[in-house]
């Protein structure tokens, strides 16, 4: 993939992902529910499904802001969520790994794609509720962890739908190069929490603010990697 095309796919990803956690506007105009639809419909939209079609139209009628003006189609959607991870040679750990996270999912027939986790726009995926594990893991960056901890604010949900951690820190969802979230956070559990699981992509979500009082610094991410995958 070029350097042009892979910055294409970026912003295109971005974009959808914004449309489908954040735009107030699409969500009115595709996720409400106005009486017309068939079961099958509502089931699609009440799981944060939009249809692809809705999707292109929506995007050909507004106005190029910055950026590329590259045109929506379904084969690109196809390609931005097909290609959402990648293989590299990790030379420091001396194998193959893969990279990314994935945010967003088709439904079995293709037809529909939503984002996964993350939404301000009022939309509710219905996953699964279960007891907290032991520890789960919290990237974020240097400036929040002023809030976070020095100012005992805890983790809040800043306006999203939950707080999004990670059971395990896999390789896989580790980006050095993200300066805007690289600093670790440990967050231990009392016995009582609960948690929501999607069953995808290692993530744990909690609906709830999490009290500093759970909440341990671990280290930098880059310090993480450069140990080898382990804490300091």
């Amino acid at each position: 993939m070029s350097s042009s095309t892979s910055r294409d796919h970026k912003e295109i990803s971005m974009k959808l992902t914004h449309l489908l956690r954040h735009d107030k506007q699409f969500y009115d105009r595709y996720f409400q529910l106005n009486g017309t639809e068939t079961e099958a419909e509502c089931d699609l939209k009440l799981n944060g499904f939009a249809k692809l079609d809705d999707l292109i139209a929506f995007r050909s009628n507004r106005r190029p802001r910055g950026g590329s003006d590259t045109k929506l189609t379904k084969e690109l959607i196809e390609k931005v969520v097909d290609c959402q991870q990648t293989r590299f040679h990790d030379e420091r750990a001396g194998e193959e790994r893969v990279i990314g996270k994935i945010r967003m999912e088709f439904n079995p027939e293709r037809t529909h794609v939503r984002c996964l986790n993350g939404h301000s726009n009022g939309l509710r995926l219905d996953h699964s509720i279960v007891p907290a594990p032991s520890h789960a893991f919290h990237l974020t960056s240097e400036y929040a962890i002023s809030k976070i901890l020095g100012e005992r604010q805890g983790l809040k949900l800043m306006g999203r739908d939950h707080i999004h951690m990670y059971k395990q820190l896999d390789p896989a969802i580790l980006n050095p190069r993200d300066s805007k979230r690289n600093v670790i956070l440990q967050i231990n559990f009392p016995e009582d929490f609960v948690c929501k699981d999607p069953a995808v992509n290692n993530y744990i979500f909690s609906a709830v603010p999490i009290p500093c009082e759970f909440i341990e610094r671990k280290c930098t991410l880059q310090e993480y990697i450069n140990n080898g995958y382990r804490f300091l």
